[in-house]
């Protein structure tokens, strides 16, 4: 039975989604055994946000939008013919996390390369740009114990 297109997407957000969802409470777990006072990306965030509607936009729209844009689709799609596929989006993933100044850059790595298989198997941006903001949504609520 071959899905339509709209419900191939949803299946890849659901999907992609479910990994993020699994990979993360592993991630934590791992990262609850690491002795390293924890960075304050996401903390740095949380105070930020407030009830500053503008930031809150910011960070559950505008950034997945801007992010996913720069490297799931500017930077490979330059970089690919030099470097092969597989190489720029490795690359181009590991610069996303290290630009997320964690210590902890694998969840970012690990979630990039998810919203890289979500673009690849769909050729919309539109489906990496969802996942990451419910992604973003999700982490926010639970790091202020609404979760």
């Amino acid at each position: 039975m071959k899905l339509s297109k709209r419900k191939y997407k949803l299946y890849i957000t659901f999907k992609g989604l479910a990994v993020l969802l699994l990979l993360g409470s592993l991630l934590a777990i791992i990262k609850g055994f690491i002795p390293i006072e924890p960075t304050s990306n996401i903390s740095h965030i949380n105070k930020e946000l407030g009830s500053n509607y503008l930031k809150i936009l910011n960070t559950f729209l505008i950034i997945p939008i801007v992010e996913e844009w720069i490297f799931r689709k500017f930077i490979p799609e330059i970089f690919q013919d030099i470097v092969g596929r597989k190489k720029i989006i490795i690359f181009s993933n590991l610069l996303f996390s290290f630009l997320h100044f964690d210590w902890f850059f694998l969840s970012y790595f690990m979630n990039g390369l998810i919203y890289s298989w979500a673009y690849a198997k769909t050729n919309d941006l539109k489906i990496p740009i969802i996942i990451h903001s419910i992604w973003n949504i999700n982490v926010y609520l639970i790091s202020i114990n609404l979760l």
